[in-house]
């Protein structure tokens, strides 16, 4: 089948995106012919709407039919974030597909209006138009699929938990006596939505009395402040190295031991989370949308609360004071990945889902 799919750009040198991972392991490992029409914001791009932004916009409208068309795609394969921006525009693609006749599957990438109901009358008209007039609806969990239910009363969504290809990840197993101090790794867009300011909050305690090692990769909007933040307390001991891809990407996560992300909303199954945990890095995140399907406490990673950096202090430090615990949750953060959310039983899933779609009568 030829299937046109919508995403970020995928050099994360560009943009740092869980969809465009999401997009480039399908691209790499379906059996269908896949074309890519990139749409979205790269970390580059002024925040302000100015001529040029409303001179994007207008195009769209032009560029994508055309693109469906010169392409003969079959179907549409949106990848959704439920913002404000992502589901206007995604909205838009819609009818252009449908006005061609197209079948589209509507892909749910987490974001502000998944877990919390919308409030505006044409944001929430466009978003109930999404799912209605979706030949397939995605969601990344049994809990957001619920949660659609609940907040829109869409009970026909699937959901397919996020993956990654585990045989690119080594599996390097904590070591009590590598070093004398412990490496947390921060791998994520480095914006307010990830929990960064009681990140900062917790290690202003922390790293006083429980000195660590802390390696942050990635770009956003808040780069700058976290950043200073925590060159500030943590000195030589902090390392920054921007947005990392590939081998580098690789040397950050072998590096580490703990990685943290309090996500406090608009997640959605955060690709970092499962690209470390796959290497043996324990998790310390929230249970934000899908990631508490991912962590158990205590058992394959630490859950702590969100907007609270009390409690993030108080659990990385029993942790870290617990080297033992350490090496037994690693153990059990790989075998999760690897049992759970390997890519190659995940495209054949999206594959089943093309096929179905495609034999689906109008």
């Amino acid at each position: 089948m030829r299937v046109a799919i919508t995403s970020q750009n995928l050099d994360p040198r560009i943009v740092v995106s869980g969809i465009s991972t999401v997009a480039d392991t399908i691209i790499r490992l379906t059996q269908n012919q896949i074309f890519l029409f990139e749409m979205g914001y790269r970390d580059h791009d002024s925040n302000k709407r100015g001529i040029r932004w409303i001179w994007k916009q207008i195009k769209f409208v032009f560029t994508f039919p055309y693109f469906l068309i010169k392409n003969r795609i079959e179907i549409v394969h949106l990848n959704v974030p439920f913002n404000t921006m992502g589901i206007i525009r995604e909205y838009t693609a819609l009818c252009i597909a449908k006005l061609l006749r197209k079948k589209v599957l509507v892909h749910i990438h987490g974001g502000k209006y998944l877990m919390i109901p919308c409030e505006n009358p044409v944001i929430k008209f466009f978003i109930k138009s999404l799912l209605n007039q979706g030949d397939k609806v995605l969601v990344l969990s049994e809990l957001e699929k619920d949660i659609l239910n609940k907040n829109y009363s869409f009970g026909s969504a699937e959901f397919l938990l996020n993956a990654v290809d585990t045989s690119l990840y080594d599996f390097k197993p904590f070591d009590e006596l590598r070093s004398d101090k412990v490496t947390i790794l921060y791998l994520a867009r480095i914006t307010e939505s990830k929990g960064i300011d009681d990140v900062v909050e917790a290690f202003k305690k922390l790293y006083p009395i429980q000195p660590f090692k802390l390696i942050v990769c990635g770009t956003g909007p808040n780069q700058a402040e976290f950043v200073t933040a925590c060159k500030k307390l943590m000195n030589e001991d902090f390392e920054y190295r921007g947005v990392v891809s590939g081998t580098d990407k690789l040397n950050a996560i072998y590096s580490s031991d703990l990685f943290i992300l309090p996500s406090r909303h608009s997640e959605g199954l955060p690709m970092s989370l499962l690209e470390t945990m796959a290497a043996g890095l324990v998790p310390i995140v929230t249970d934000e949308a899908s990631m508490k399907y991912v962590v158990e406490h205590e058992k394959n990673g630490i859950q702590v609360n969100k907007y609270d950096g009390e409690d993030i202090f108080l659990k990385t430090k029993q942790l870290i004071e617990n080297r033992t615990k350490i090496k037994e949750l690693s153990f059990a953060a790989r075998k999760t990945i690897v049992e759970k959310y390997d890519s190659k039983k995940y495209v054949n899933s999206i594959d089943r889902l093309y096929t179905l779609i495609n034999k689906a009568h109008d």
